[in-house]
């Protein structure tokens, strides 16, 4: 549902927004139909828009509607950076878009009203900024889903969902060796701001986040030697990725063994030592094994 500032749309057609009151709306409504009805036109000019008298009547329809008049009016005095994202889709990456909205008396009541106007602004964006690789901007966007219903809250990640399925099938395949790495496009792995997207996902990507752990993993082994920098940076990170117990284990002890291998010896020395590159194809092995056995004796 696309959503429009009655107050926007109003004064565009020439009406103050203190005159937009319950009272007056009968008053209001009367006056922009007998101004189509007066302008030969069927429809009147609003800023880049035109409006019908269906729009209207839609219009009046909507602000009737218990709270509906007194929701619009508290986005527009008390929350405009959501006010602003609502209505442009634009917001600031860096600042809370709802500010203490979750406080507010009425919670239950203002989220019922903007639940419908939300979901789909997120289901698109999240998923645009997820394939920009803007993870600041798709980290920024959760904390609106804190006001989707339950219903709206599962139809906010679908889009999401398949594109993160295909990055997981990415990783796979640079950790099969069926394709080539790709480091120049696949940095942002072991950049905070895509960790801490993931972390903050709801529970039912939890089995991504273990896949995603699992496959790097992986990727560990198969590139340990020839991009070494590389997945010394991704373990770094995966530190801090939200995952079982036991791949946890798996992450700290490889990224000990990469710490060791990395920070304080010449690139000679690495190439000449396989010691701890064994161990640590070893650990990726069996790490891989327990999840597969683990998750056999769930199911």
């Amino acid at each position: 549902m696309k959503f429009q500032s009655p107050f926007s749309l109003l004064e565009d057609l020439g009406i103050d927004p203190q005159e937009v009151r319950m009272d007056n709306l009968p008053k209001l409504e009367k006056r922009l139909l007998l101004e189509i009805d007066l302008s030969g036109d069927t429809y009147l000019k609003a800023g880049k828009t035109t409006v019908t008298k269906d729009d209207i009547l839609t219009l009046f329809e909507q602000l009737k509607k218990t709270q509906s008049l007194d929701f619009h009016r508290l986005l527009r005095d008390e929350y405009p950076k959501l006010d602003r994202f609502l209505r442009t889709g634009e917001f600031n990456d860096r600042k809370s878009i709802i500010g203490n909205v979750l406080e507010m008396e009425n919670l239950e009541g203002f989220r019922q009203f903007v639940s419908p106007y939300l979901v789909d602004a997120i289901r698109k964006q999240i998923n645009l900024y997820f394939n920009k690789r803007d993870f600041r901007k798709a980290f920024r966007l959760l904390e609106l889903t804190t006001l989707l219903t339950p219903e709206d809250h599962s139809h906010a990640f679908d889009k999401l969902a398949g594109s993160l399925n295909q990055l997981l099938e990415q990783i796979e395949f640079f950790a099969a060796g069926t394709v080539p790495l790709d480091l120049e496009n696949y940095q942002f792995l072991y950049h905070d701001h895509f960790i801490q997207f993931m972390n903050e996902l709801p529970p039912e990507f939890n089995a991504s986040r273990e896949k995603l752990a699992i496959r790097l993993n992986n990727l560990g082994v198969q590139y340990q030697k020839k991009e070494l920098k590389y997945i010394y940076m991704i373990f770094m990170a995966l530190r801090a990725l939200k995952c079982s117990s036991t791949m946890k284990e798996t992450i700290y002890s490889n990224s000990e063994i990469l710490e060791e291998s990395y920070l304080p010896r010449s690139e000679e020395e690495i190439d000449t030592d396989d010691n701890g590159f064994s161990w640590f194809r070893v650990i990726g092995i069996l790490s891989v094994l327990m999840t597969l056995i683990r998750a056999c004796s769930s199911s």
